[in-house]
């Protein structure tokens, strides 16, 4: 493990043996000035036989002795025999970290004491791990360190005044970022990880708090977080199962918590609830967006509820939830865009058809604008912020203006400083059947809108930010036309196209090398084949065989007969209308081809 890992704290001048000593006396003065504990004391003077040899004390003595242990509070116990223990040893490095950790675990856990002597026993713990007092070649640090974790999460204490109770709060969140973040958080396990995590939102999440509690945790949390993807372990499947370190199923719950938490529809999470996940999750994919791609379990919650629930509220009329929600899209695309194809086309539809003026004549296809409007409904329900006035008459997004459009605008922007955005888009969706031609609807929209609206629609710096973007396109195609590279190697980067799932290519099969310029053309040309002629099958099915059989897409030879060619054109084009297929096929002069599909 790497010394990058692990945050660095200033070290002890003091005898680790004097420190502990000096903790012991703290939390126990702490408690005798509690009633309960007043006429209680550490320990007393032991002179064992050499007393009772000496004729100093009697065996009257011994029993009284006796008696008082027998009455003397285990809490206080737990301490007189720490004490004891240090008393055989000349270096703390020798005693156990569970035997060393355990009276003042015992004292957080207990519910008989009141905030300060909490307060106390948790400062004496952050103590022990700052200056490495508990470390990672100590004695039994496993058991120590499960220990110490679910004494913080389970802390319990007498209430007082709200002042001595959220300073106890603070302490505890101080203590479960130092135990994650030093180095001996290598050995905490997914159980003990989660349930750190599910104390520290806890506090973000409850309102009763102050505000400037609630602030402490999220800070807390997203170091938290960064430590937890920095070193999560990559192995699911770990050879020792006992001391299994913590790794994907942590993470795995943790997204999914913070992603329930976006749901514009739950009525228990409020605007500030999702402000707050919203940072963790930018934060968490900042630092372990890659990770979280490699592992299907967290490459499934990210396409499926962070992404629906993302777009959801990207619907938003709230400024600053717009913006938080704008940032982790843009997160999380720029690093899991190789897995992200579908989401990224609705995303980017969702986008031109928010920032498209009504006097536009810039045509979008409808196909995926109907995917847009069925993303959320019903609009109004649970929603803190409605999202019903983002949307038009007919269920299609609202025109965005001022400082929405701005935001929206600067999210396009985003995307668009990818040096190989534009071609990605060119590449991944006009040379698609499948997809639609995302390249030059942007193209389109920027040109469109790179001078001042008259009409108003535009804000003041929306003309400047669209031709920003059309200037960075420009800028990228000379750089790489500078370049001088291979013309088969130039078009995108190597990483994207590595990374493309066999869905980008209409048979399904991974090509043995990237597709050359004339290939990508003719994919381009070919869909404009298919979809004029399924234009003309849905207007009239004989013409549209015709015009498909003489540009060579319904082929009739050795290879394919034409029924077989029809039925696959019919089968495999989406822009088909089903309800005129299904009369095609319906008619006994088609039987050949209806077998056939």
């Amino acid at each position: 493990m790497e010394d990058t890992f692990f945050m660095s704290y200033p070290t002890c001048q003091l005898s680790w043996l004097n420190l502990v000593h000096a903790e012991i006396i703290s939390v126990t003065s702490a408690m005798r000035k509690n009633s309960r504990w007043s006429g209680m004391s550490v320990s007393r003077l032991n002179m064992g036989g050499l007393g009772m040899s000496m004729g100093l004390r009697g065996r009257t003595a011994v029993a009284e002795e006796d008696t008082f242990r027998s009455q003397e509070s285990p809490l206080m116990t737990g301490f007189s025999n720490l004490r004891i223990q240090l008393s055989n040893i000349f270096d703390v490095r020798e005693i156990d970290a569970l035997a060393l950790l355990e009276p003042f675990l015992e004292v957080i856990r207990s519910g008989d004491t009141n905030g300060p002597i909490t307060a106390t026993a948790l400062s004496s713990v952050e103590k022990f791990l700052a200056y490495k007092i508990i470390n990672i070649n100590s004695p039994n640090l496993f058991d120590a360190m499960s220990n110490l974790s679910s004494a913080a999460t389970h802390c319990k204490f007498e209430v007082s005044d709200p002042v001595s109770d959220e300073i106890v709060l603070l302490k505890i969140l101080q203590v479960l970022r130092l135990a994650l973040t030093s180095e001996v958080g290598q050995v905490l396990s997914d159980k003990a990880l989660c349930e750190m995590m599910e104390t520290g939102l806890s506090m973000c999440c409850q309102m009763r708090l102050n505000e400037l509690l609630r602030r402490s945790a999220e800070h807390t949390m997203i170091i938290m977080v960064q430590t937890m993807f920095e070193r999560a372990q990559d192995d699911e499947d770990p050879e020792d199962s006992d001391l299994k370190p913590f790794g994907i199923p942590s993470i795995n719950e943790l997204l999914r918590v913070l992603i329930s938490l976006l749901d514009p529809h739950d009525h228990k999470h409020t605007d500030t609830m999702r402000l707050m996940a919203l940072s963790i999750l930018n934060v968490a994919f900042e630092v372990g967006g890659h990770k979280i791609g490699r592992f299907q379990p967290l490459r499934e919650l990210v396409i499926d509820d962070l992404c629906k629930f993302l777009f959801q509220l990207a619907r938003t009329e709230n400024i600053l939830l717009l913006l938080y929600t704008l940032r982790v899209i843009s997160t999380v695309f720029d690093t899991m865009r190789p897995y992200l194809k579908l989401q990224g086309e609705l995303y980017l539809s969702f986008l031109i058809e928010r920032l498209i003026p009504p006097t536009s004549n810039l045509e979008i296809n409808s196909e995926f604008s109907n995917t847009l409007v069925s993303l959320d409904s019903p609009l109004s329900s649970g929603m803190s912020t409605p999202l019903e006035k983002t949307m038009r008459p007919n269920g299609e997004p609202s025109i965005a203006t001022g400082e929405v459009r701005e935001l929206l605008l600067e999210s396009l922007g985003q995307f668009a400083r990818i040096p190989t955005f534009m071609v990605d888009l060119w590449v991944n969706y006009d040379c698609n059947l499948y997809c639609g031609d995302l390249f030059e609807d942007v193209v389109k929209f920027l040109s469109r809108n790179s001078l001042p609206d008259s009409t108003g629609y535009s804000a003041s710096h929306s003309h400047i930010l669209c031709l920003d973007a059309l200037l960075l396109y420009i800028n990228y195609t000379v750089t790489r036309l500078q370049a001088k590279k291979n013309v088969n190697n130039s078009l995108t980067s190597k990483k994207s196209w590595d990374q493309m799932s066999a869905t980008d290519y209409n048979d399904g099969i991974r090509p043995s090398k990237y597709p050359s310029p004339i290939e990508l053309l003719d994919r381009k040309n070919k869909k404009k084949i298919l979809i004029e002629g399924a234009s003309k099958f849905n207007e009239n099915p004989k013409t549209g065989l015709e015009f498909l059989e003489a540009n060579g897409i319904i082929i009739n030879d050795s290879t394919m007969d034409k029924n077989t060619s029809i039925a696959r054109f019919l089968k495999e084009t989406p822009r088909i209308n089903k309800k005129h297929l299904g009369d095609f096929l319906s008619k006994p002069s088609n039987i050949d081809i209806l077998k056939a599909f």
